[in-house]
């Protein structure tokens, strides 16, 4: 019986197409919106980005607050829509598995120790939309700390 080689190619790359469909390399940003892009590139743990994420979250939690305690007795409840929100353009998908150093060779790989998510430089890491510069800057400096590579605050207005 002769097998088709079209057929088994096609079946023995798609596992690799579809693994480079999973990472945010297409960057697609909203207009009036801050984002924080990388400028080195590094390796970005679970641990880190769940941290980074509570901090922003904590922050945007306060500054909708400012807002609506501005807002609420003078304009109607209707208009005032346009909330704070926070995109994250980083999912992490690759294991690291780890096994103590004292076992012996075969019996396995080891246990998933964490997740990680590989950044190239350039990339963008967080987006937060609807959110005044006082705020960004201020996100923007916590996380600084937090990160432990080069990263930059750029926004687009047009």
């Amino acid at each position: 019986m002769k097998r088709n080689k079209n057929i088994v190619k096609k079946m023995h790359y798609r596992s690799y197409e579809n693994k480079n469909l999973i990472g945010c390399y297409r960057q697609i940003v909203q207009l009036n919106s801050y984002y924080i892009r990388a400028l080195n590139s590094f390796i970005f743990s679970k641990d880190q980005i769940q941290n980074i994420v509570s901090i922003i979250n904590k922050i945007i939690k306060i500054e909708n607050k400012k807002i609506n305690k501005l807002y609420s007795n003078n304009v109607e409840q209707s208009i005032i829509t346009s909330s704070i929100n926070l995109k994250v353009h980083v999912y992490p998908y690759f294991s690291l598995t780890l096994k103590a150093r004292e076992s012996r060779m075969g019996k396995g790989k080891g246990a998933i120790e964490t997740m990680y998510f590989p950044v190239k430089k350039g990339l963008i890491l967080f987006e937060i939309s609807n959110i005044s510069t006082s705020a960004a800057q201020l996100c923007f400096d916590r996380i600084k700390s937090k990160i432990g590579c080069l990263i930059r605050l750029e926004n687009i207005n047009y």
